[in-house]
């Protein structure tokens, strides 16, 4: 017999997604009979959302496996002890080793392994005594194109601009206000999304969301580039053209990280703001204030879900996006404010394109000429580690004999290096090759 009162409530957590809200749980009799957000909790306050709430249905399900099954031949499935499952497991995964190698064995961990304390380690141990390299996961399935964009790109060890610290930001592909899946993924705040946003864009932070749907988080956008399914490619080579175009990059920024930044622009000469505009079904003005808003303004990134990451030319796509990030500069370095200084001033001239000879305020002249006809190939560069001086922009040299598929790397430091220690990524993109119909490729004339 239970030892515990007839009816209990416990504070926890749900174990949905990444947001891990406090929940109090009520239980009688041994069943969960009600949920509610915590409001004493630090971080969701109270918030929940029906998935959430739902967990003790979830939890008494009678479908629910409580135990090992084995499938029959026939198609249905029976309980059978975990003892003799793991017998049958490993003798068999032994036989297919021995006959052919231990790639032939693959891992795949999902959603709802991170909530569970020894999932992880003991997984990962498992796979590095069998030796196979085959590790998968939600990520590798609906947002591959990070992993290849970042392969391509390189990475930046200071991780990501703060949200609530900028200027700007561009949202693609993902409904975050819905899903939680922010933080890491898109860079939205998980907890208060409504709120936090409402903050930041009062504070003078140009919202863009680019998003076939009016989803919820469209709906708060300063800009919503609502676009045909498909032409996410498309739509960044030309943001890219506009702001390298207007001169609205971070020339000192991509003078010290990235280089080939000709033969980016050369990549997107095509993509004017008519030819973007036929091809996604957007405006031509609405593309120009896009890239403004986005290039002149001092901190803010751009980021994707799954949405752009699913489509066709994801690769391609969400190497352009992370190439916006790239060209302006947009990553935390020492030496610089928190906060953009533009951020008030966004809000008069929010969305207003500027002149081609107009610097983004706030930032110094480079004092080095900059051929504007030479711009394009989709690429860009990042350290290897932090840099304790402060860096910003000027030009960027092409390199005529680097072939444009080649990645090379100088001296790329270890984990354990100085934080003082940077060096430089040199890196271009593999060739831009003509898309299926019906959204092609513009050529030039």
């Amino acid at each position: 017999m239970s030892t515990l009162p007839l009816t209990t409530t416990t504070s926890s957590y749900c174990r949905i997604c990444s947001g891990l809200c406090g929940i109090n749980v009520t239980v009688e009799n041994g069943r969960v009979t009600r949920i509610q957000g915590d409001r004493d909790h630090p971080l969701s306050s109270g918030f929940t959302c029906p998935k959430g709430r739902h967990w003790g249905d979830m939890h008494h399900d009678p479908q629910r496996f409580v135990n090992s099954q084995r499938r029959a031949p026939d198609g249905d499935l029976t309980p059978v002890p975990v003892t003799t499952a793991i017998e049958e497991i490993a003798g068999r995964l032994t036989a297919i080793i021995d006959e052919h190698g231990p790639d032939s064995v693959a891992f795949f961990i999902g959603t709802q392994a991170y909530t569970a304390t020894l999932t992880f380690p003991f997984a990962n141990a498992w796979q590095r005594a069998l030796g196979t390299h085959k590790n998968f996961s939600t990520n590798t399935i609906d947002q591959s194109a990070k992993f290849v964009a970042a392969e391509r790109l390189g990475s930046w060890r200071g991780g990501r601009q703060r949200f609530e610290d900028s200027d700007v930001w561009l949202l693609a592909g993902s409904n975050p206000l819905v899903s939680m899946q922010g933080g890491e993924v898109s860079g939205i705040p998980v907890h208060g999304g409504p709120r936090r946003l409402r903050a930041a864009q009062d504070n003078g932070m140009t919202f863009i969301v680019v998003d076939p749907r009016r989803s919820e988080t469209a709906a708060r956008a300063d800009i919503h580039l609502q676009l045909v399914p498909g032409t996410d490619a498309m739509l960044y080579a030309g943001l890219i053209r506009e702001i390298l175009t207007n001169g609205w990059h971070d020339r000192e920024f991509c003078d010290e990280y990235a280089d080939h930044l000709a033969d980016l622009g050369r990549a997107v000469e095509a993509a004017t703001p008519e030819r973007v505009a036929a091809a996604t079904g957007l405006d031509a003005d609405e593309l120009r204030s896009a890239a403004a808003a986005f290039g002149c303004a001092e901190r803010g990134m751009a980021t994707s879900g799954t949405g752009a990451n699913m489509g066709p030319q994801a690769n391609l796509a969400e190497h352009l996006l992370e190439a916006l990030n790239v060209i302006c500069g947009r990553f935390p370095r020492a030496g610089r404010p928190g906060r953009g200084r533009a951020a008030d001033r966004r809000r008069q001239t929010r969305g207003a394109p500027q002149s081609a000879n107009r610097r983004a305020p706030g930032r110094e002249a480079s004092g080095v000429v900059w051929d504007r006809t030479a711009c394009c190939t989709v690429t860009s560069c990042r350290p290897g580690s932090s840099r304790t001086r402060s860096c910003h922009r000027v030009r960027i040299e092409s390199a005529p004999s680097s072939s444009a598929g080649a990645i090379r790397r100088r001296a790329f430091p270890t984990r354990n290096a100085p934080s003082t220690l940077c060096d430089r990524w040199i890196c271009s993109s593999p060739s831009i090759r003509t898309p299926a119909r019906p959204h092609a490729w513009p050529t030039t004339s």
